[in-house]
């Protein structure tokens, strides 16, 4: 709130995205180039020259020019994300300062503007740590094992917040989860959904958004392209996935290797009958089969809320001295 406060912009009064008209500006130059691309926009790092040349994270999305129905759902998909990330407030989510939009040789963009810009992606640092922790180069091998021992307490703190807020990100992957140094954050809410706690509704059967590899068996369509029902612990497996990788990481193994018995694209719920094997020696061991291995369970209804996660991750004796202080948060119901 400070940030946007010094930048001149006030939360939830932008103008952008009720209405695709009229033409609003932010001061921004230097930008320092491509951080990524999401489901829906480009990702890109921009530099603000108020106050004191602020870096932050600015997501294009382009809005089609073709029919008002497409025109409609794009704005309503933006309005959404926007709306989502504004009524969140976790220290490992990223925050959204504002949006705005231009119009650009006839077509209109927005674009939302986020705080911290991560130094890589999570995707990108396990490919950088295993190779520091399998060499144990000193001092990183201990200093990437400490952040992602920390690690795995901040995503499912910030993940069982998000369910008691009634959100499910729906598309958990390295690839959404960003680093700044040693905090990470969820990023890329873009195929969020908002769940009407009053109500209880707490699935659907609607298609999910998760990328293949990390989605969870009920979130994919079956042979027939029938799908099943899905809700928040399709979340909890696929956040599953992406602690299996870490794990790996912890363990100084390969992450292509993990992969072998998978074909490309197919998902990780496949082989995880080959985890237990995977996993019976080495420093992650305990983690794995007291927290990590529930969270992977092929029936939705034997998986662990994230809560539960929470807890047991903080129970957990050898991780204990590299916890954050998210995880004494009042705890939360999912």
């Amino acid at each position: 709130m400070q940030i946007a406060s010094l930048c001149g912009w006030q939360i939830g009064r932008e103008r952008f995205p009720e209405t695709i008209e009229g033409n609003e500006t932010v001061l921004i130059t230097s930008k320092r180039g491509v951080l990524g691309h999401g489901r829906v926009g480009v990702v890109e790092e921009v530099r603000c020259e108020q106050p004191g040349f602020l870096y932050l994270v600015r997501k294009r999305i382009d809005i089609p020019c073709g029919s008002t129905y497409q025109t409609t759902r794009a704005i309503e998909a933006i309005n959404r994300e926007i709306r989502t990330l504004r009524n969140l407030s976790h220290p490992h989510i990223i925050m959204i300062i504002g949006s705005y939009q231009e119009k650009i040789a006839s077509r209109h963009v927005c674009f939302l503007l986020m705080f911290p810009v991560g130094n890589n992606d999570l995707e990108g640092f396990l490919m950088t740590a295993a190779e520091v922790i399998r060499q144990r180069t000193p001092p990183k091998a201990l200093q990437y094992s400490r952040w992602l021992r920390k690690w795995f307490g901040c995503l499912a703190s910030a993940l069982a917040y998000m369910h008691s807020q009634g959100v499910h990100h729906e598309d958990i992957k390295p690839r959404n989860i960003v680093h700044s140094g040693e905090e990470i954050y969820f990023t890329d809410f873009s195929s969020v959904r908002e769940v009407d706690l009053a109500s209880q509704v707490t699935s659907t059967e609607s298609p999910a958004l998760a990328t293949r590899i990390y989605a969870a068996p009920e979130a994919l369509p079956d042979e027939h392209g029938n799908s099943s029902r899905h809700g928040s612990k399709s979340d909890v497996f696929s956040l599953g996935t992406v602690f299996i990788e870490m794990l790996t990481v912890l363990d100084g193994k390969n992450i292509n290797s993990l992969r072998e018995g998978l074909s490309a694209y197919s998902p990780y719920h496949k082989i995880t009958h080959t985890f237990d094997d995977w996993f019976a020696s080495g420093v992650s061991a305990h983690m794995y089969i007291k927290c990590i291995k529930l969270m992977l369970a092929l029936e939705r209804q034997d998986r662990p809320t994230a809560t539960e996660v929470v807890d047991c991750i903080r129970g957990s004796q050898p991780w204990r001295a590299d916890a954050c202080s998210c995880q004494n948060m009042t705890s939360f119901s999912s």
